[in-house]
């Protein structure tokens, strides 16, 4: 229980830091957590737009701070296109993304399926055009599919 408040208080202290400070701590976290971290069977989602919500990976300690509307998250991803899994963009060849989820920072998408998430947590969003990058389309996406 001593852990979960020290990595809490690390977690609040993140929010505060300078950028490049924040990434660094967050990747020693992600290191300390991972190695209590429980597979799970794809619990799955699905909603009536199109959004697929798949848990990959959750924390067991159910204590941890819940990432909701107005919280600053930082997160590590892969994009891809779901029609043949070609990646359009990535995290992990750059820092973690830094955004505040629900102020429309990132696609519609991310602010709904990141909503719920804890600190470790693992999920697959399959996004419909709608909430990804609809007609607009964006580099290396064509216009209207799902990623």
């Amino acid at each position: 229980m001593l852990n979960l408040l020290r990595m809490r208080m690390l977690f609040l202290k993140l929010l505060v830091l300078p950028r490049p400070v924040c990434i660094l701590l967050a990747f020693m976290l992600a290191i300390v957590i991972m190695g209590t971290m429980e597979k799970v069977n794809g619990r799955v989602r699905k909603f009536s737009n199109g959004l697929v919500i798949e848990d990959l990976v959750m924390n067991p300690e159910r204590v941890s701070i819940l990432a909701t509307p107005g919280s600053t998250v930082l997160i590590s991803y892969v994009g891809q296109l779901k029609s043949n899994g070609l990646v359009f963009d990535s995290s992990f060849s750059k820092p973690p993304f830094l955004f505040k989820l629900g102020a429309g920072e990132v696609i519609k998408g991310w602010d709904i399926g990141i909503n719920g998430m804890r600190i470790g947590d693992k999920r697959r969003l399959t996004i419909p055009p709608s909430l990804a990058y609809g007609s607009k389309g964006r580099e290396n996406v064509p216009l209207g599919v799902y990623i």
